[in-house]
């Protein structure tokens, strides 16, 4: 789910409210690409199907006659769990591994200026 909702506050300023939520939204193959420490070693692929994440923000525009201000803040969470175990060969190793389970919380403030 994604939406956006923009608000007029005054005559040369408006807010955007942003806010998203994702499950299950993964389903992507992570590559790891251990040859690049060495041509003996094989590239590993995962699969990480568990998950979801949020993000969320609101920003405050300025309108102006050259350009526009604005400023925004906002913050992001997410929690993958670990990825199916794979397994690949090369001529010497046989390498086994899985992405592992991610939580992460990001949050911040961005300025911007529009031209």
């Amino acid at each position: 789910m994604h939406n956006k909702i923009n608000t007029p506050t005054g005559k040369k300023r408006y807010t955007n409210k942003t806010y998203r939520f994702s499950q299950n939204e993964l389903n992507k193959k992570k590559s790891r690409h251990l040859s690049d420490a060495s041509s003996l070693f094989p590239d590993l692929e995962n699969t990480q199907n568990e998950g979801y994440g949020a993000r969320g923000a609101i920003e405050l525009v300025r309108l102006g006659d050259q350009f526009n201000w604005s400023i925004e803040a906002f913050i992001r969470f997410w929690h993958i769990d670990d990825s199916e175990l794979s397994t690949a060969l090369s001529s010497v190793y046989v390498v086994t591994g899985l992405e592992p389970e991610n939580e992460s919380t990001e949050a911040g403030i961005k300025l911007g200026m529009q031209f």
